[in-house]
């Protein structure tokens, strides 16, 4: 099965043009591989983040990881039916002031990231509820 993580090789480089991960000392790296395996919908580059902000200690790490886990999982995933309702125009306007869209993938799906969710695009203020 394929990853939807990005390789090591299409991270962003530093000066020199190597890589952030091939950067790393080995033990890093493999720490860095470690947690990816652990947290499948983090990025490396993610991982590689956590790492550095906890100074390579990778106990502190897998627990913030774990923390902000649980802290994304009390947003609840937006759906095209959960956008719709959003994408009119106020009563007394001309024309829409904003709305949320999802973008197509040209295949008749919708874009994703590289983390496989739904890319969305907002523009201007939306307007409406869930009981209009």
């Amino acid at each position: 099965a394929s990853s939807s993580r990005p390789s090591s090789s299409s991270l962003k480089t530093q000066k020199g043009g190597k890589s952030l991960f091939a950067a790393l000392s080995e033990s890093q790296q493999r720490d860095v591989e470690s947690l990816s395996k652990q947290f499948a919908n983090f990025t490396r580059g993610d991982i590689m983040g956590y790492l550095k902000i906890n100074k390579y200690n990778i106990l502190k790490a897998s627990a913030q990881i774990k923390s902000t886990e649980a802290w994304a999982k009390t947003f609840p995933h937006a759906t095209i039916a959960d956008v719709a309702p959003f994408m009119r125009s106020r009563p007394d306007a001309e024309g829409p002031d904003g709305c949320v869209v999802v973008l197509e993938d040209m295949q008749g799906g919708c874009a994703r990231d590289a983390s496989g969710r739904p890319v969305m695009l907002m523009v201007g203020m939306p307007h409406g509820t869930n009981l209009e």
